[in-house]
């Protein structure tokens, strides 16, 4: 870029003190000398133009690569939904083949590896000095972890525990998780216990509208498999709702801020639903 500027700037000054000679002399070898010299500075300035175009372009396109493997970089490594949602509306730019190519190996990784192997939620000791393990937990602790819990195992191992609870409200819980949880590997695990409790299959984890799309077809059927109970309150609703809107109001994910407003949308439903099926328990 350097280089050019000098070349440049070496040509216009040549170019101008031949037409100064030029103009002084009347001689007409100086006349040629300067209109070759003009010719070669309009040239180079035109050449240098294409080449500074060229490079900003290659520079825009290598920063625009650099951007895509970052974000593919966290979804795997840190199993960033924001970064793989990110991802996902790059899809609809110019450069989706490349976002896609990216998805595909988030989605394949996360399918064929689990850091879940081993993890066990912590042992309680209550009032009376008995210690309640990973099985004593009730479901309705469970909604709690997979709902509030900070740590992405924990909500992870809950998701896996759900799935053998088969009791109504515990697909509602687990759809809840599948849209608003910011962990691909708590989103999968969700979305497979799902599956478990209602034969619902998707070759991707990560399409939480597959599973609510199912869920408004096929709940009735559902939950008539279901064990019964009117506990309502084994989903804190409202302070869901509070941690939700208390997300967005942060405003530090862009992204997930979408997935937020729809889980808001999924829970006044839900609301709605359960306070009927309440009644006509």
């Amino acid at each position: 870029m350097k280089c050019n500027v000098i070349i440049i700037a070496l040509g216009v000054f040549t170019t101008i003190m031949l037409a100064f000679t030029s103009y002084n002399l009347k001689n007409i070898f100086f006349r040629v000398a300067f209109y070759v010299s003009l010719v070669i500075t309009i040239g180079i300035i035109i050449y240098s133009g294409i080449n500074n175009i060229k490079t900003s372009k290659e520079l825009s396109e290598l920063k625009i690569r650099d951007n895509l493997t970052s974000l593919a970089d966290k979804a795997v490594s840190q199993g960033s939904r924001e970064a793989y949602l990110n991802l996902k509306n790059i899809q609809f730019s110019p450069n989706r083949n490349a976002a896609i190519s990216e998805i595909a190996e988030i989605v394949s990784h996360w399918n064929s590896m689990t850091r879940l192997k081993g993890i066990k939620l912590p042992e309680k000791k209550l009032s009376n000095g008995v210690i309640e393990k990973e099985v004593d937990y009730t479901t309705k602790e469970l909604i709690e972890i997979l709902l509030f819990n900070s740590q992405s195992l924990f909500r992870g191992r809950s998701a896996q525990l759900l799935a053998s609870r088969k009791e109504n409200y515990v697909p509602e819980a687990l759809i809840l998780a599948i849209f608003s949880d910011k962990h691909l590997e708590v989103v999968k695990e969700a979305t497979s216990a799902f599956g478990r409790l209602t034969n619902f299959q998707s070759p991707d984890f990560f399409q939480p509208y597959n599973v609510w799309g199912y869920w408004l077809d096929n709940s009735e059927k559902i939950k008539k498999d279901l064990m019964q109970n009117n506990n309502i309150d084994i989903i804190p609703l409202k302070k869901f709702i509070k941690k939700l809107e208390k997300n967005i109001e942060s405003n530090e994910y862009e992204y997930m801020n979408k997935q937020w407003a729809t889980s808001i949308d999924i829970v006044n439903k839900f609301i709605v639903e359960f306070f009927k099926e309440k009644n006509d328990f």
